[in-house]
């Protein structure tokens, strides 16, 4: 339970960082995205080494189910858009 309230409030202050990084301009907004990134599969309790260990090839978007698929190579985490 303790877990799962770090994890909501790391997520909520989270949501508050990625809202503020830049949505445009070169190369900015491209690094921005790759941060938000990150920053989402944080969120998730995803051990930072594998999160350091995740390829670009790891990562794919689910538009069936609105989520994010990371295969983190010790199993499937499925992250849910928080639209």
């Amino acid at each position: 339970m303790a877990r799962t309230a770090r994890l909501h409030e790391l997520a909520a202050v989270i949501g508050g960082i990625i809202a503020r990084l830049p949505e445009s301009g070169w190369p900015s907004a491209l690094f921005a995205r790759r941060d938000a990134l990150v920053l989402v599969v944080a969120s998730t309790g995803l051990p930072y080494t594998q999160i350091a260990a995740l390829r670009a090839c790891d990562v794919t978007a689910d538009p069936r189910i609105d989520a994010l698929r990371i295969d983190s190579g010790r199993g499937v985490h499925i992250l849910t858009s928080s639209h």
